[in-house]
């Protein structure tokens, strides 16, 4: 599977106290691991250097600075057969020059056949900290998907009471890209959060349409949390959730956003 430019529409929507939803195009990238060896992306995208775009590793699974894929084989040891090699596909927003925030990256382990094996969902938070939710295809299972249920194990939103129960459906191909998750808590849906994309060659002609684009993507994210935070906090008066002490099987990230810089409790 090759790397690409990834467009499509992200819908969130939020069930308890009360409805709200809010939907925006958004872009990212679909980067194949394997290319950030040897300098064989393309030049406005740099693995762990500064260009354009770029990838550091430091900034994916912990601050260890080695390459992605070999943190997720280690990530998965327990579950990899010991001559077992996948290709690890990485969907995330890329650092944008100076600038870096990525709410959530996704990972996808293809056997050599291509056929999606194993999946994680690495999550990062405003407080500049992040977990990683891991998922195993059913065996003998040769769809495009992985679906999959896990606790909440991390604060995420100060409006989201910290327990429930994630449900994942990751699909992805070589022309689209699906990803659903949802949170319910008590059998009651709380949160639903959609991503529909189509993947497009990381070439040339496609940098300059997609571009601004992606800066935008990039850049918008945390004033769209705050925008969303200030509605909930003081027009819809929603209760406010104090973060928890970070659980042992989370993890301090190196990647921070503004928002984690100037310490905002959002």
């Amino acid at each position: 599977m090759n790397s690409g430019f990834v467009a499509g529409r992200l819908s969130h929507s939020r069930f308890l106290p009360a409805y709200r939803n809010f939907e925006f195009d958004h872009f990212m990238t679909l980067i194949n691991l394997e290319e950030t060896n040897g300098n064989r992306l393309p030049w406005f995208l740099k693995s762990d250097k500064m260009g354009i775009f770029s990838i550091y590793s430091k900034n994916y699974i912990n601050e260890n600075n080695v390459p992605i894929s070999d943190k997720l084989t280690g990530f998965y040891c327990h579950t990899l057969l010991p001559d077992e090699e996948l290709t690890w596909m990485l969907l995330t927003t890329p650092r944008c020059l100076f600038y870096s925030f990525n709410p959530a990256s996704f990972y996808f382990g293809l056997d050599q056949h291509g056929e999606l094996k194993l999946a994680a969902v690495e999550v990062h938070n405003t407080f500049a900290e992040s977990h990683v939710y891991a998922l195993e295809s059913v065996p003998g299972d040769k769809s495009a998907s992985i679906s999959g249920t896990k606790p909440k194990e991390f604060h995420v939103s100060p409006f989201i009471e910290d327990y429930g129960q994630y449900s994942f459906n990751l699909h992805i191909t070589d022309a689209r890209i699906y990803i659903r998750i949802m949170l319910f808590q008590e059998q009651n849906k709380v949160m639903d959060v959609n991503f529909r994309s189509k993947v497009y060659p990381l070439n040339n002609s496609n940098f300059f349409r997609y571009f601004f684009k992606l800066m935008g993507s990039a850049f918008l994210t945390e004033i769209r949390i705050l925008r969303e935070a200030y509605v909930l906090f003081f027009r819809r008066k929603w209760k406010f959730i104090k973060k928890p002490v970070l659980r042992a099987n989370s993890t301090k990230s190196p990647s921070k956003g503004i928002i984690s810089r100037l310490k905002l409790p959002f």
